[in-house]
């Protein structure tokens, strides 16, 4: 928790290097366009992701996924009412937290090195560099 918090601090630092930014993995959809609102923005997003890993508010789920049409390769997704809403993906012994950002259809979840995007009962997740097709159990 510590390190994780001296890289945070870290990250909302360079609000003031940049004049504008945001985390990293959801520039093509969350900018911010000055100072202020990157801060905001980084305390925003820094709380909701302590919220979900810590269930600091109820969760939604968990709901299983098998990919690839394997029952083996799973996928677990906890969804998180946070501001912003977040969503805890498990696979293996990785557990990353990411961010519902504004989609087409269907819901779209982005998290560093994970996109999650869910319709219906099928997801598709690319998981660092991995495309996988995934179906809810």
């Amino acid at each position: 928790l510590v390190a994780a918090q001296r890289g945070w601090v870290k990250g909302r630092d360079e609000c003031w290097k940049a004049k504008t930014g945001g985390p990293a993995f959801l520039t093509a959809t969350w900018q911010a366009t000055n100072v202020r609102e990157c801060v905001e923005g980084n305390y925003r997003i820094r709380i909701s992701e302590l919220q979900a890993k810590y269930r600091l508010v109820p969760p939604k789920g968990p709901v299983f996924f098998a990919c690839e049409n394997n029952p083996a390769n799973e996928l677990v997704a906890t969804f998180f009412e946070t501001d912003p809403p977040t969503a805890r993906l498990e696979r293996g012994d990785q557990t990353v937290t990411a961010w519902l950002v504004p989609a087409g259809s269907g819901s779209k979840y982005e998290g560093q090195n994970v996109e999650f995007r869910t319709k219906g009962n099928e997801a598709t997740v690319t998981w660092l560099g991995a495309e996988l097709k995934c179906r809810s159990k």
